[in-house]
């Protein structure tokens, strides 16, 4: 029996779709890496932070950057 083509425009979304959900999953992975950074950095007391050279003020922002950084 021949296969049949799909006709183009099924493919096309099909793609956008596949896509659009890879964009997400994609998405969802950096969020869950910035929660755990976050939740990990803000156990730490004034004194670790001071250690590794940061401010309570400074977590939000350098658990964005690195959740960033491991996207790349």
């Amino acid at each position: 029996m021949a296969a049949i083509a799909k006709p183009l425009s099924q493919v096309r979304i099909a793609d956008y779709v596949g896509s659009k959900l890879a964009s997400a999953a994609k998405a969802w992975e950096m969020h869950k890496r910035y929660r755990a950074t976050v939740a990990g950095l803000e156990a730490l007391s004034q004194r670790e932070l001071a250690d590794i050279g940061l401010t309570r003020d400074q977590i939000r922002s350098v658990a964005r950057d690195a959740s960033n950084a491991r996207n790349r």
